[in-house]
């Protein structure tokens, strides 16, 4: 895998027909410790508070994004998956339930 920095965020426009409607929904997320990661690595935005924007930009070095999913560089191994909240209850639960299920009294 190859990573590049790019010095300017890369975006694309898009140019609509006028005469084509589109329906926007808003779905609403919580932000996690992950969220202010993949907005600077996707669209270069950075939080308003200096001390954490300047956090972010010494660390952002050590992730990258694959397919919208951000991974962080590992020192023995390639790639980490970075994972918050909801998804850690999720596999702490499936972990728990195969290491624990199958013992008996």
């Amino acid at each position: 895998m190859i990573q590049k920095t790019l010095k300017v965020p890369r975006r694309t426009i898009h140019e609509l027909p006028a005469d084509e409607l589109f329906e926007v929904l808003h779905i609403s997320t919580t932000d996690t410790w992950v969220t202010p990661y993949k907005q600077y690595l996707t669209d270069g935005l950075l939080l308003v508070e200096p001390a954490l924007a300047n956090i972010i930009k010494r660390s952002v070095g050590r992730y990258t994004l694959v397919d919208g999913n951000l991974f962080r560089y590992g020192y023995t191994q390639s790639l980490l998956t970075c994972i918050s909240g909801d998804q850690c209850t999720q596999i702490m639960a499936k972990l728990h339930e195969h290491l624990c299920g199958s013992y008996i009294d």
